[in-house]
């Protein structure tokens, strides 16, 4: 009896759990239902579309969009949530916004995606190709040209873009073309055109802009497509929406552009090729006309101007330079002037010409071959020869040689005038209306000794006076010439250390004790007051050369040093006027 009813508890106990299963069976089967829409469909080959993914509930696990990626380029992705109150009951819902732009035309799919063990349907999507655009159908799209379509290789190409706009947009941008590396270089010209055009009654603002792109190897060469992305305003949807429609995320790709690329002719014979519509040369010199002197630089300056090629491409041509000439370039001045018509790039080489003999230099002509690419034919520019006199350098001015100072001057014992003579006859007073001599009365005035007495002792009391300040001069002359000065040891180790900045310094120093004012303040300031084509002079030459110049070259002190011999001639002949101004005032010191 007891088992029996052990037996009836179980069953019950057993039968209850079946019971809660099967109530509970749905609420553990039962997941998120998840939606998926797209904006519209059929869409085109070269435009985006939005793709929609909405659950009611938060779905089993995070969703995976790796099934996409086959058919389409995932442009864009957003996630939110919305919450609405609907007759007191609350229902949330949860948004996966994607932007998506079809890789290719044709019958596609949007394949289901997986959110753990929920799943979205797949929706099937027809995509047209992309064609001439229908202005009368499509708010935004792109438009693409290039000239030439068979370029020379390095030839420039203006490539335009032209973005049609019949709705306003928000947060949009274009993007330019892009090569991978060593097809292409390409440059954005002059700022964006604005317009607005009709097409089929319908009003477009047009955005214009243009690109310079330079091919940089023969063959086929396809210009990429360029994007436009933005958020387009949607057609309101009734006529109570206050916010006048919503602006939703778009992407338009232009077509592509394929380009045939020539080789440089066979028969170009320059040795640099310029594929240009016109390149001109131009020079000058810094003097007009020059003038030319044995140790003095001129100036010279070569401009190269390249209408459809970058600073960048022109070569480096500078004037030849004849023998009997040094030449120092400066760094090349590169510019480009971009309009919208294309690159003009313009090349400036600067050349500092040191003639280093005396009589005629001539420069021979300039040219340099290039690519008409109007004509399709090779060209030269040229600039004439020159020829121009070189004069003698100016040698170091020498000292005027030193004088003996002259004897002093004998002192008189008395300032009294020389005695007048006699008249040799009584006919010599026999003056018209027979006047009195004038000095008669000053010969024989009484006062006279007494006046010469007076005078004499002025010119004593001046003559010691004047001794007395020569003597309280004479100790602070002393004083000046015992100052020591700098040697040349500084300057000479310097120079066996190759150091150019401390041999700089160590002769701008060694200048301002023993040069005489002006003291120069740089290098070509002493160059030029030594004897123009010296050793020293080529040797300072080359030391400012090797510290301005934009290559830096090596620079070797050996040169310099051994030249620094003429230095000590400078000083000494600068130095000795002073002396000897000093030697012509010591005697009267003396007396």
């Amino acid at each position: 009896m007891v088992n029996r009813l052990n037996r009836k508890r179980r069953n019950i106990g057993t039968l209850g759990h079946v019971l809660l299963l099967l109530l509970l069976s749905p609420a553990l089967t039962l997941g998120a239902t998840i939606d998926a829409y797209v904006d519209r469909n059929p869409v085109a080959a070269n435009e985006s579309l939005q793709l929609t993914l909405e659950a009611d509930s938060d779905p089993d696990g995070d969703p995976d969009f790796s099934p996409l990626k086959r058919d389409f380029d995932i442009l864009s992705h957003a996630t939110g949530s919305n919450v609405q109150i609907i007759n007191g009951r609350v229902k949330r819902s949860v948004q996966w916004v994607l932007g998506l732009m079809p890789k290719r035309a044709g019958e596609l799919e949007i394949p289901a995606i997986a959110f753990g063990r929920d799943r979205s349907p797949s929706i099937p999507l027809k995509v047209v190709q992309a064609l001439a655009t229908d202005p009368a159908s499509a708010d935004v799209f792109l438009e693409v040209e290039a000239t030439p379509r068979n370029p020379y290789v390095q030839q420039q190409v203006i490539y335009t873009v032209r973005l049609y706009r019949a709705a306003d947009t928000a947060n949009a941008t274009l993007s330019a073309p892009e090569f991978p590396a060593g097809e292409a270089l390409i440059e954005k010209l002059d700022d964006d055109a604005n317009s607005d055009v009709r097409r089929q009654g319908r009003r477009f603002q047009v955005t214009e802009r243009r690109y310079a792109i330079y091919p940089q190897k023969s063959g086929a060469l396809s210009i990429p497509p360029v994007r436009f992305s933005g958020q387009v305003l949607q057609t309101r949807r009734n006529v109570w929406d206050p916010f006048g429609g919503s602006y939703s995320a778009r992407q338009v790709r232009s077509n592509s552009i394929d380009l045939e690329v020539r080789p440089i002719p066979p028969n170009f014979t320059g040795k640099h090729w310029l594929p240009a519509h016109e390149v001109r040369l131009a020079q000058a010199w810094a003097d007009s006309p020059p003038t030319f002197q044995v140790g003095e630089p001129s100036t010279h300056t070569l401009a190269i101007l390249a209408d459809g090629l970058t600073a960048a491409q022109l070569p480096d041509v500078t004037l030849p330079l004849p023998n009997g000439a040094k030449g120092y370039p400066d760094q090349p001045e590169l510019k480009d002037d971009k309009t919208r018509d294309g690159i003009a790039g313009l090349r400036q080489q600067k050349l500092a010409v040191i003639p280093q003999t005396q009589g005629e230099i001539q420069f021979p002509e300039i040219t340099l071959d290039w690519w008409n690419t109007e004509t399709d034919r090779q060209e030269t520019a040229r600039l004439p020869a020159q020829r121009f006199a070189v004069a003698a350098g100016i040698a170091a001015t020498p000292a005027p040689p030193v004088q003996a100072a002259p004897p002093p001057m004998p002192v008189a014992p008395a300032s009294r005038p020389a005695p007048i003579p006699e008249p040799t006859s009584p006919t010599a007073s026999n003056l018209p209306g027979d006047a009195a001599d004038p000095f008669d009365s000053v010969l024989h005035w009484p006062g006279w000794p007494w006046l010469s007495v007076a005078l004499f002792l002025i010119w004593l009391v001046t003559l010691l006076f004047w001794w007395r300040s020569a003597m309280h001069r004479q100790p602070v002359a002393v004083e000046q010439t015992r100052t020591p000065k700098p040697n040349l040891n500084a300057l000479r180790r310097a120079c066996d250390a190759d150091d150019a900045q401390g041999t700089k310094d160590a002769l701008l120093t060694w200048t301002a004790a023993h040069w005489p004012d002006p003291t120069p303040t740089n290098l070509d300031g002493i160059r030029r007051q030594l004897a123009k084509g010296s050793a020293l002079a080529v040797a300072i030459a080359d030391l400012n050369h090797a510290l301005y110049s934009p290559q830096r070259p090596a620079w070797s002190g050996t040169a310099l040093k051994s030249a620094l011999g003429e230095l000590d001639q400078v000083a000494s002949v600068a130095s000795r006027p002073n002396r000897n101004a000093q030697d012509e005032l010591e005697p009267l010191y003396r007396n």
